[in-house]
């Protein structure tokens, strides 16, 4: 509960079909009532990584004026254009998507991010959620030397979630924002396909594949949005190609590059709860 987590890499997954993820979630399995902070996640070649944060326990809207004060110069956190908004209820049945004020430092392909060693931090107190990309030859000082200073890492952030002040500046916004999450656990993942990967394959990836993806019965493939829920699942394009059951796609080949190079997960829960008794 509260804290500050750091992941360092030397590589990212990328491909199609492949939603790789760094994020958090409920300690209970709770979701989205626990709450869910992504630090990183994309699918297939898409550029807009989301960084984002779901919870429906308690009511939180951010403010755009708070949430715009954090950004600086060409960084600038993005509450429109690739953000899914200031609203953090999340229902996706209902079309609640959670919010992720993100800056365009986030905004990589897979490619690009596998391309781009460095460190992905978060901070969290029961203020606010900060979430900092730093390229491997800008990695600050005090974090290598295990003193890290997150106040000091602003120019940094590509995420960032203001619960408290958003609510003084609008009372009633995010009444009890130190309630939003229950206690989280790390998750670092790499998914094949499922609804954002399968749903953006026709899109980004299909024209690329060479033949063109079938059905198992030979049938042209479609999306299917629900995976293995859907009574038409085994039509889906991404999972046809990611099952591949005679290598007519060469799947394994382009698959190759689905997969994590971490050097270290480190956390430091004494800093957000100092901050917190400041």
């Amino acid at each position: 509960m509260y804290g500050l987590f750091a992941m360092q890499f030397s590589h990212t997954p990328f491909g199609c079909g492949v939603w790789p993820a760094f994020w958090t979630n409920a300690k209970s399995g709770h979701w989205p009532d626990g709450g869910e902070v992504d630090m990183l996640e994309y699918p297939n070649n898409n550029v807009a990584a989301a960084i984002s944060f779901h919870t429906s326990k308690a009511r939180c809207k951010l403010d755009a004026d708070v949430v715009e004060e954090c950004s600086l110069g060409n960084h600038q956190l993005m509450t429109g254009y690739r953000s899914i908004g200031l609203d953090c209820e999340t229902d996706y049945l209902a079309g609640k998507m959670g919010c992720g004020p993100v800056s365009p430092r986030a905004f990589r392909s897979g490619v690009e991010w596998a391309d781009s060693p460095g460190v992905i931090a978060m901070e969290w107190t029961p203020e606010h959620i900060k979430v900092f990309y730093f390229p491997q030859d800008e990695i600050p000082r005090d974090l290598s030397a295990e003193a890290p200073d997150p106040d000091s890492w602003d120019d940094y952030i590509t995420g960032y979630f203001p619960f408290g002040a958003s609510e003084r500046a609008n009372p009633g916004s995010c009444p009890d924002y130190t309630r939003l999450l229950e206690p989280q656990t790390l998750v670092l993942n790499i998914a094949l396909c499922g609804e954002w990967a399968g749903g953006d394959f026709n899109g980004q990836c299909l024209a690329d594949i060479t033949p063109r993806v079938k059905a198992a019965d030979g049938s042209n493939c479609t999306v299917v949005k629900g995976g293995f829920l859907e009574p038409q699942f085994a039509k889906d394009c991404c999972m046809n190609f990611v099952y591949d059951r005679d290598g007519t796609y060469n799947a394994d080949q382009l698959l190759k590059n689905a997969f994590f190079n971490i050097t270290s997960v480190k956390d430091n829960e004494e800093v957000a709860r100092d901050k917190h008794k400041e």
